[in-house]
């Protein structure tokens, strides 16, 4: 959807990209710690992400450093995708 719309707005000036995240951790939860466990041992990284992790993605898709970016994607998932 982010790409059609990407196409449709770009003649109007609008840049359209989405930020698809992994696992989140939230301290205050009810996320169970078996499966917070498990997750993190198939990341990379070697742990789900937290949410500071997303806002340097949010700031640069809205600052004018993306000017040029649209109809993207990206992956924050700490390189569980791979």
């Amino acid at each position: 959807m982010s790409k059609y719309l990407a196409v449709q707005l770009a003649p109007h000036g609008i840049n359209i990209n989405c930020i698809s995240p992994g696992g989140i951790y939230k301290k205050k939860s009810s996320q169970d710690k078996k499966f917070i466990k498990n997750y993190s041992k198939n990341v990379p990284i070697g742990r789900m992400a937290n949410i500071d992790d997303l806002y340097s993605s949010f700031l640069f898709f809205s600052s004018e450093h993306s000017s040029y970016v649209t109809g993207q994607n990206l992956i924050i998932d700490g390189g569980m995708s791979l």
